[in-house]
């Protein structure tokens, strides 16, 4: 299906989905969000109405049926579900799928993943990444619930995130399973291993080094009009600011105008200022996610800062 911005629906297997997740009211649409400087392309999740869906706000959530009536607008690229509530578990694995020779192999840990969870399994959007569903919680850290888990092997969610479906089956499996057991071996085979203590920030910190074009860009912002406020941002001085965090939107946005959007050079050389570097808390979660997309703290407020600067 062509779309009506002339991008290219995802077919989905309607077929294939299993019962459980048609009956449960929890679909959202998608459509691919290319972001300058990115290579991935994001899948926000929308409304069928066309509005932003969100994870907190079950009202903006519907039905298989209407999912998939929206989707026949062509104003979307696909469906997806949402987790919240849901028991079910979703590991995803991206980049699993090689094409060698005209014939799809599968890595060693995606294969066995796969034959420890003997459920639901298919293709991701992308066509090299598996998204297998199980049903049950996964396991508990030091007391307290763990809605998701992100390593280098894989990644595991069960809630605060929507996945995408395609319907593309892998395997004989035609329903997810209820299996714990197999969640707790999965998450001890994806599972990060344990960190030693942190030593201390300094000794840590992996700054990106500033390239000789990116000091001729911190010069020519300095010298402009507002090249003092720029100045005064880059050393960490707040004043005329409500708060640090309107200061640091404010110094991003003048780095998203100079750098044309270039989120990459946007990042490094936020990165290299006193503005992030003096303030711990936001080196702390500057990289973790806080969207239900993948999004990171720092690619929202760079987002955020996209906006801001239209108006510098």
């Amino acid at each position: 299906m062509v779309l009506a911005d002339g991008g290219i629906a995802e077919r989905i297997h309607s077929g294939n989905v299993p019962e459980l997740l048609k009956s449960i009211p929890q679909w959202v649409l998608w459509k691919y969000q290319h972001i300058p400087g990115k290579d991935k392309p994001k899948k926000p999740p929308f409304q069928p109405g066309g509005r932003a869906a969100s994870v907190d706000d079950p009202q903006g959530w519907c039905s298989y049926t209407q999912a998939m009536a929206a989707l026949d607008t062509g104003h979307y690229q696909g469906v997806g579900f949402m987790l919240e509530n849901s028991g079910i578990v979703v590991i995803d694995l991206d980049n699993c799928l090689r094409d060698i020779d005209g014939v799809r192999r599968i890595t060693r840990t995606a294969r066995q993943v796969f034959d420890l969870a003997q459920s639901y399994t298919e293709v991701s959007p992308s066509g090299k990444g598996l998204h297998i569903f199980l049903r049950g919680s996964l396991p508990a850290e030091n007391g307290h619930p763990v809605l998701g888990m992100k390593s280098d092997k894989g990644e595991m969610y069960a809630a605060k995130r929507y996945i995408t479906i395609t319907g593309e089956r892998v395997g004989e499996q035609r329903e997810i399973r209820t299996d714990q057991e197999a969640i707790h071996q999965i998450y001890a085979l994806l599972k990060p291993p344990r960190q030693q203590p942190r030593p201390e920030p300094e000794t840590i910190r992996r700054y990106q080094p500033i390239t000789r074009d990116d000091q001729a860009l911190l010069k020519k912002a300095g010298e402009a009009r507002n090249g003092a406020k720029f100045t005064r941002l880059c050393s960490g001085d707040i004043t005329g600011y409500r708060s640090r965090s309107e200061a640091q939107l404010a110094l991003i946005a003048m780095l998203v105008y100079w750098t044309n959007g270039d989120e990459g050079q946007v990042e490094r050389l936020f990165k290299a200022s006193n503005m992030y570097r003096q303030d711990e808390e936001l080196q702390q979660k500057w990289d973790t996610v806080h969207r239900s997309d993948g999004a990171t703290y720092g690619e929202m407020t760079i987002e955020k800062a996209t906006q801001t600067s239209r108006q510098l």
